[in-house]
């Protein structure tokens, strides 16, 4: 008996998501406003899926139409999954709109792990993770 390759092809969703990073906070975001397409291509997988043994294979209709409930499941899905995007722009408002219409030196305030948001000793570092006496925060390195 050979694999079915539908769930082949969702195991390999499973090993793809697992080895990807995104490389920003913005790639984040775009992955997130194209999420319900897994839902969608889920729902239309099964969908073909059904309809080639509905019109190549004996199997009885019961069966097809369990078929195609599992396929409106994950199409219903889809509704849930385009607000997650939604969500993602609501909740992170302030940082996107800072970023698509900066201020002045904006990029004066930006903490990129390296620099600790350009600290000298004048100026802090407002890297929040660092304890009291790193040389960073305080601006002594």
């Amino acid at each position: 008996m050979t694999v079915n390759p539908v769930a082949a092809a969702a195991a390999e969703l499973a090993a793809v998501a697992a080895g990807y990073a995104p490389a920003s906070m913005w790639q984040v975001a775009a992955d997130l406003d194209e999420i319900a397409a897994v839902d969608g291509f889920t729902a239309d997988a099964l969908r073909t899926y059904s309809r080639r043994l509905d019109g190549e294979y004996p199997i009885d209709p019961v069966v097809l139409d369990a078929l195609e409930d599992l396929a409106k499941a994950h199409a219903g899905l889809v509704a849930m999954a385009e607000e997650i995007g939604v969500l993602f722009r609501q909740v992170h408002s302030e940082d996107l709109r800072r970023a698509e219409a900066p201020r002045t030196g904006e990029h004066m305030w930006n903490v990129d792990g390296q620099g600790h948001g350009g600290a000298t000793a004048s100026k802090p570092s407002l890297c929040a993770d660092c304890p009291a006496d790193c040389t960073r925060r305080t601006g002594t390195n």
